[in-house]
Protein backbone atom coordinates (compact mmCIF):
# COMPACT_ATOMS: atom_id res chain seq x y z
CA UNK A 1 0.00 0.00 0.00
CA UNK A 2 2.65 2.24 0.84
CA UNK A 3 4.66 1.67 -2.33
CA UNK A 4 0.83 2.78 -4.62
CA UNK A 5 1.11 5.91 -2.45
CA UNK A 6 4.66 6.28 -3.18
CA UNK A 7 3.89 5.84 -7.01
CA UNK A 8 1.08 8.10 -6.36
CA UNK A 9 2.95 11.03 -5.51
CA UNK A 10 5.78 10.72 -7.81
CA UNK A 11 2.93 10.95 -10.58
CA UNK A 12 1.22 14.20 -8.60
CA UNK A 13 4.81 15.80 -8.28
CA UNK A 14 5.64 14.89 -12.14
CA UNK A 15 2.29 16.07 -12.91
CA UNK A 16 2.89 19.17 -11.50
CA UNK A 17 6.30 20.21 -13.35
CA UNK A 18 4.39 18.92 -16.24
CA UNK A 19 1.77 21.66 -15.80
CA UNK A 20 4.47 24.55 -14.34
CA UNK A 21 6.51 23.88 -17.38
CA UNK A 22 3.65 24.58 -19.54
CA UNK A 23 2.44 27.61 -17.98
CA UNK A 24 6.08 28.84 -18.16
CA UNK A 25 6.22 27.90 -21.98
CA UNK A 26 2.81 29.93 -22.48
CA UNK A 27 3.93 33.37 -20.80
CA UNK A 28 7.05 33.14 -22.60
CA UNK A 29 4.79 32.80 -25.73
CA UNK A 30 2.73 35.69 -25.03
CA UNK A 31 5.38 37.66 -23.88
CA UNK A 32 7.12 37.51 -27.24
CA UNK A 33 3.96 38.14 -29.24
CA UNK A 34 3.20 40.73 -26.16
CA UNK A 35 6.94 42.45 -27.32
CA UNK A 36 6.13 41.51 -31.51
CA UNK A 37 2.70 43.35 -31.60
CA UNK A 38 3.78 46.51 -28.90
CA UNK A 39 6.95 47.25 -31.11
CA UNK A 40 5.13 47.21 -34.12
CA UNK A 41 2.67 49.89 -33.06
CA UNK A 42 5.28 52.14 -31.49
CA UNK A 43 7.60 51.53 -34.95
CA UNK A 44 4.15 52.86 -36.77
CA UNK A 45 4.43 55.79 -34.40
CA UNK A 46 7.65 56.31 -34.24
CA UNK A 47 7.65 56.81 -38.41
CA UNK A 48 5.35 59.09 -38.33
CA UNK A 49 7.10 61.11 -35.98
CA UNK A 50 10.36 60.43 -37.93
CA UNK A 51 7.96 62.06 -41.18
CA UNK A 52 7.27 65.00 -39.09
CA UNK A 53 10.82 65.64 -38.02
CA UNK A 54 11.72 65.36 -41.11
CA UNK A 55 9.40 67.77 -42.10
CA UNK A 56 9.96 70.06 -39.64
CA UNK A 57 13.46 70.09 -40.55
CA UNK A 58 12.64 70.74 -43.93
CA UNK A 59 10.98 73.72 -42.91
CA UNK A 60 13.51 75.27 -40.24
CA UNK A 61 16.29 75.18 -43.46
CA UNK A 62 14.07 77.29 -45.38
CA UNK A 63 13.41 79.70 -42.48
CA UNK A 64 17.35 80.19 -42.42
CA UNK A 65 17.77 80.81 -45.43
CA UNK A 66 15.32 83.41 -45.68
CA UNK A 67 16.97 84.62 -41.96
CA UNK A 68 14.38 84.32 -40.06
CA UNK A 69 15.55 81.69 -37.24
CA UNK A 70 19.50 80.99 -36.76
CA UNK A 71 21.29 78.12 -37.08
CA UNK A 72 21.23 77.04 -33.31
CA UNK A 73 17.61 76.22 -34.02
CA UNK A 74 18.54 74.39 -37.28
CA UNK A 75 20.84 72.32 -35.02
CA UNK A 76 17.99 71.58 -32.58
CA UNK A 77 15.66 70.08 -35.06
CA UNK A 78 18.05 68.04 -36.54
CA UNK A 79 19.51 67.01 -33.00
CA UNK A 80 15.36 66.18 -32.08
CA UNK A 81 15.09 64.55 -35.89
CA UNK A 82 18.39 62.24 -35.07
CA UNK A 83 16.74 61.08 -31.59
CA UNK A 84 13.28 59.95 -33.11
CA UNK A 85 15.42 58.07 -35.84
CA UNK A 86 17.10 56.31 -32.73
CA UNK A 87 14.02 55.43 -31.40
CA UNK A 88 12.71 54.25 -34.71
CA UNK A 89 15.70 51.95 -34.91
CA UNK A 90 15.01 50.55 -31.58
CA UNK A 91 11.32 50.10 -32.14
CA UNK A 92 12.05 48.12 -35.22
CA UNK A 93 14.90 46.06 -33.40
CA UNK A 94 12.05 44.86 -30.87
CA UNK A 95 10.12 43.59 -33.88
CA UNK A 96 12.67 41.43 -34.18
CA UNK A 97 13.33 40.39 -30.97
CA UNK A 98 9.57 39.75 -30.29
CA UNK A 99 9.69 37.44 -33.41
CA UNK A 100 12.80 35.71 -32.07
CA UNK A 101 11.12 35.07 -28.58
CA UNK A 102 8.21 33.72 -29.35
CA UNK A 103 9.34 31.65 -32.35
CA UNK A 104 11.95 29.88 -29.35
CA UNK A 105 9.31 30.01 -26.62
CA UNK A 106 7.33 27.50 -29.39
CA UNK A 107 10.50 25.37 -29.59
CA UNK A 108 12.52 27.00 -32.76
CA UNK A 109 15.82 26.27 -32.81
CA UNK A 110 18.49 27.68 -35.07
CA UNK A 111 19.67 24.81 -36.31
CA UNK A 112 18.18 23.22 -39.54
CA UNK A 113 16.03 20.17 -39.51
CA UNK A 114 17.43 17.15 -40.95
CA UNK A 115 14.36 16.04 -42.57
CA UNK A 116 14.26 16.78 -45.84
CA UNK A 117 17.47 19.24 -45.90
CA UNK A 118 20.54 18.64 -48.03
CA UNK A 119 23.66 18.89 -45.82
CA UNK A 120 26.55 20.95 -47.44
CA UNK A 121 30.03 20.61 -46.61
CA UNK A 122 32.65 23.03 -47.12
CA UNK A 123 34.41 23.22 -50.28
CA UNK A 124 38.65 21.95 -49.82
CA UNK A 125 41.01 24.68 -48.98
CA UNK A 126 41.70 26.97 -52.46
CA UNK A 127 38.17 25.78 -54.34
CA UNK A 128 37.27 29.21 -56.11
CA UNK A 129 33.85 29.98 -55.22
CA UNK A 130 31.26 31.83 -57.42
CA UNK A 131 30.41 35.13 -56.38
CA UNK A 132 26.52 33.94 -54.93
CA UNK A 133 28.34 31.85 -53.05
CA UNK A 134 27.13 28.32 -54.42
CA UNK A 135 29.26 25.51 -54.88
CA UNK A 136 30.69 24.69 -58.40
CA UNK A 137 30.94 21.39 -59.95
CA UNK A 138 34.77 19.94 -60.60
CA UNK A 139 36.25 21.21 -63.56
CA UNK A 140 34.13 24.59 -64.05
CA UNK A 141 35.34 27.68 -63.38
CA UNK A 142 33.56 30.61 -61.50
CA UNK A 143 31.83 33.71 -63.22
CA UNK A 144 33.28 37.02 -62.85
CA UNK A 145 31.14 39.07 -60.24
CA UNK A 146 30.02 42.38 -61.78
CA UNK A 147 32.21 45.69 -60.77
CA UNK A 148 31.41 46.55 -57.00
CA UNK A 149 30.44 50.23 -56.41
CA UNK A 150 32.84 52.41 -54.98
CA UNK A 151 32.70 52.66 -51.53
CA UNK A 152 31.01 55.20 -49.18
CA UNK A 153 33.83 57.94 -48.36
CA UNK A 154 32.91 57.84 -44.12
CA UNK A 155 35.54 60.24 -43.85
CA UNK A 156 33.34 62.77 -46.07
CA UNK A 157 33.33 66.13 -44.26
CA UNK A 158 29.98 66.58 -41.87
CA UNK A 159 28.80 69.32 -44.65
CA UNK A 160 28.39 66.17 -47.42
CA UNK A 161 26.83 64.04 -45.08
CA UNK A 162 22.97 62.78 -45.73
CA UNK A 163 20.67 60.62 -43.74
CA UNK A 164 17.90 58.84 -44.51
CA UNK A 165 15.56 62.00 -44.91
CA UNK A 166 18.31 63.46 -47.42
CA UNK A 167 18.74 66.30 -45.41
CA UNK A 168 21.71 67.07 -43.73
CA UNK A 169 23.88 70.23 -43.43
CA UNK A 170 24.73 70.18 -47.36
CA UNK A 171 21.02 71.24 -47.66
CA UNK A 172 21.46 74.62 -46.19
CA UNK A 173 24.24 75.87 -48.89
CA UNK A 174 22.82 78.13 -51.15
CA UNK A 175 22.06 77.18 -55.19
CA UNK A 176 24.43 78.82 -57.57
Amino acid sequence: MNNVRLQDARFQELVADYQSTVLTAAQEVENGLVTFLQAQERAKFQTASVEDAEKAVRHVVAQYREGTVDFTRVTQIEQNLVLLLDTLAQARGEIGLGLIQAYRALGGGWQIRLTGCETTALPPQGVPRPPDGTRLEPGLTPVSAPPMPPPKDEKAPMSERRHSSGVGFASLREEP
